[in-house]
């Protein structure tokens, strides 16, 4: 296996994490009466700005 593809199956295997994280979460938003969509909303929002930041990085190398 190469670098970049242990680099990938590493960051999906903490993207389940996070996500079964945020499904316990919003089970105690719910029980305090929060919206479900603020879950919805901060995840699009942390997976937006990790992209960016991917893109970014990808980029810089490109031009090394």
């Amino acid at each position: 296996m190469d670098a970049l593809a242990e680099v990938r199956r590493q960051i999906d295997h903490i993207d389940q994490q996070l996500l079964a994280l945020l499904v316990q979460r919003q089970h105690w938003v719910v029980q305090a009466g929060l919206s479900p969509a603020v879950a919805k909303a901060v995840w699009r929002a942390m997976m937006a700005a990790f992209i960016a930041l991917e893109t970014d990085i990808n980029q810089d190398k490109a031009t090394e």
